[in-house]
């Protein structure tokens, strides 16, 4: 089909001012736009939409959802950032189509700011929820079936560096300074003589990171308690008087030096406190902080060879036949395996009906008698035979049913993998929730690209 596209540039230039492009009707990105139930998912995100603050429904200008959704839609399918979408959506006719040009009557390109705002106005939830929407869309098509699935999890990564105490200690360090530097002229009482000994803590930081490779456990031990001790002499004095600071007094900080202040009169001292717990008993105490910007994240050890520990969320994710993904909700930052299997299997029968589901497989961190024994007892019976035994047990699946399982576990791997690129591996976001919303997008992202594939 041939389009006139109206460029905005005065005809007496060396360009036209409307140029003709021809647009191939059968392009996967519009005949994915003809599909999709925009109508379905325009009344899935408007209550986030509506529980802005205010008057939402007459205050600022107004909002096109429809064009916003189709962006928000683009950014996640072709993993973009959102002065990259705006620009492309500026070049691509295609892309304007996606997002509703010649449907809407004031179509517009929308700024880069705004495609970020819209895109933090949708909760967590929601993105879940879009995500299990395209899979019922193709289920609805024929292309997914859902009487079958393979249960897998994975660790969507924080992007945080190794989270060593030292390294820690030097970065509270850092903060109680760009603190006190800033409000060291303020009058507070007891500050007005004191100055954060900055050189003694780098010096002992870099003989600490620095050490013997060979030095014994015990004079490394020692040093550490040395540098640990030094940090909160130095800093604990500033902490306190921190915590005596009123209301008006903070108010008329900038907003960075408050955010600072608010995290260390609130988390420091349970943070020391842990750190000598750690000292005294070689053991890190549960709920430990693992991060000064993060608080949802936990050392995960899934057993793998090349990452033994892994510091993130988990996903529990299953695959259903045609190769679609359902993300199941993340009801905690560890989500076990064993305790999530009855949880997945009640959830997916409030997405797809309560006897939809005949069979399913997981590996064997899902099996333990209980779970056998919930699945058989269901109102309509789920085949357990696919939950993979631990050796140890002796009522195992045999002959081809084992390599067929076999295969139906590797098989959700490489979908794993590719989920992954699509952003799961390893997160960028700086707040909890954009982490986990940016891990249920990856999944609506790979789900929208197997969509666009199959038709």
């Amino acid at each position: 089909m041939s389009l006139n596209v109206d460029l905005g540039l005065p005809s007496a230039g060396c360009w036209p001012s409307r140029v003709t492009t021809q647009i191939d009707s059968k392009d996967k990105l519009l005949k994915l736009a003809e599909l999709l139930d925009w109508k379905a998912m325009i009344e899935l995100i408007l209550p986030d939409l509506q529980a802005t603050a205010g008057h939402w429904w007459y205050l600022g200008r107004k909002l096109h959802v429809r064009l916003h959704l189709g962006v928000f839609i683009l950014q996640a399918l072709f993993k973009m950032t959102d002065r990259e979408t705006e620009r492309r959506i500026r070049e691509c006719v295609i892309y304007q189509l996606f997002c509703g040009f010649g449907l809407l009557k004031h179509f517009h390109i929308p700024d880069h700011t705004k495609i970020e705002e819209f895109r933090n106005r949708l909760k967590p939830e929601t993105q879940q929820k879009l995500a299990v929407k395209i899979v019922q869309l193709a289920v609805a098509l024929g292309l997914a079936k859902v009487d079958s699935i393979d249960i897998d999890s994975t660790v969507q990564e924080a992007g945080i560096a190794y989270p060593s105490d030292a390294s820690l200690l030097k970065k509270l360090a850092g903060k109680v300074q760009k603190v006190f530097e800033h409000i060291k002229g303020c009058g507070l009482d007891g500050l007005d003589g004191y100055k954060l000994n900055t050189e003694l803590i780098a010096r002992l930081a870099r003989g600490y990171f620095f050490r013997a490779k060979n030095l014994p456990i015990e004079k490394s031990r020692e040093f550490f308690r040395q540098f640990y001790e030094t940090v909160k002499s130095e800093v604990m004095p500033i902490i306190q008087k921190l915590a005596l600071l009123n209301l008006h007094q903070v108010s008329q900080l900038p907003w960075y030096i408050r955010k600072e202040i608010a995290f260390l009169v609130n988390h420091a001292g349970k943070y020391l406190a842990d750190v000598s717990y750690f000292i005294n008993h070689h053991t890190v105490k549960a709920g430990k902080l693992l991060s000064f910007h993060l608080n949802q994240v936990q050392c995960i050890a899934k057993g793998k060879i090349a990452k033994k520990y892994e510091f993130g969320r988990v996903f529990q994710l299953a695959r259903l036949v045609g190769n679609f993904i359902v993300p199941l909700p993340c009801t905690s930052i560890q989500m076990n395996d064993k305790n999530s299997l009855i949880p997945i299997v009640q959830e997916y029968s409030e997405m797809f009906g309560a006897d939809a589901l005949k069979e399913l497989s997981t590996d064997k961190a899902y099996y333990s008698n209980k779970n056998v024994k919930a699945l058989q007892n269901q109102d309509n019976p789920i085949s357990s035979d696919g939950v993979q035994r631990p050796s140890n047990i002796k009522n195992q699946p045999n002959g081809q049913r084992v390599e067929d399982l076999r295969r139906r576990r590797a098989g959700i791997e490489p979908l794993i993998g590719h989920v992954k690129r699509f952003g799961l591996n390893r997160s960028t976001m700086k707040s909890d929730r954009a982490v986990l919303a940016s891990g249920y997008r990856s999944v609506l992202a790979f789900n929208l690209h197997q969509l666009k594939s199959k038709i």
